[in-house]
C-alpha cells in the first residue's frame, strides 16, 4: 500500500506542509516513510504535554 499525503495527515494528525516533507525526506522509500511516522507516533506518546503556570 503506497503512503499519501491524506494518510499521513489522519495518522499524525498534522498539517499538508508536515506530510509533505515527511514524504520528501523519505525520498520514496516507502519503508523509510513508515519507519518515520511509526517514530513521530512514539514520540507523540513520550513527548510530556506543556504545562503553562
Amino acid at each position: 500500500m503506497v503512503i499519501t499525503k491524506q494518510n499521513i495527515k489522519e495518522i499524525l494528525h498534522c498539517r499538508d506542509v508536515y506530510a509533505q516533507k515527511m514524504i520528501d525526506f523519505a525520498n520514496g522509500d516507502q519503508e523509510k516513510l513508515k519507519k518515520l511516522i511509526d517514530d513521530k507516533l512514539k514520540e507523540k506518546e513520550e513527548r510530556p504535554a506543556i504545562v503553562e503556570y
